[in-house]
């Protein structure tokens, strides 16, 4: 992760700062859209995290969770690019995996 480089990790949100601005906007942003099951916002029913990815084998929720969050946060962040996303399967028994969200501002946003 370079200097330009800012990480959101995908466990519960403790808090929602208000009237945040610059790359913690952003990373606040990302942080909601991959800690929402998609379904569950009123009026945006197609914001977050398919649920049913949960239900497929190890490999296949890695690989399409890795593309649903590409697709969320293209479609609901586009002030982000996206240069890794990484998860942390150390609680896989008990049905926990938690992406790390690796992203940079695009560089025509203004912060």
């Amino acid at each position: 992760m370079n200097k330009n480089e800012y990480e959101v990790v995908g466990n519960a949100p403790d808090h929602v700062e208000i009237a945040v601005g610059g790359w913690r906007e952003i990373a606040q942003c990302i942080k909601m859209i991959i800690t929402t099951w998609r379904g569950t916002v009123f009026n945006m029913r197609e914001f977050g995290i398919n649920p049913a990815i949960i239900d497929q084998p190890e490999n296949m929720i890695l690989a399409n969770l890795t593309i649903d969050i590409t697709n969320q946060i293209s479609k609901y962040e586009p002030r982000a690019e996206i240069t890794g996303i990484s998860f942390d399967r150390s609680n896989l028994l008990d049905g926990e995996i938690v992406p790390t969200i690796t992203f940079r501002v695009k560089e025509d946003v203004l912060l």
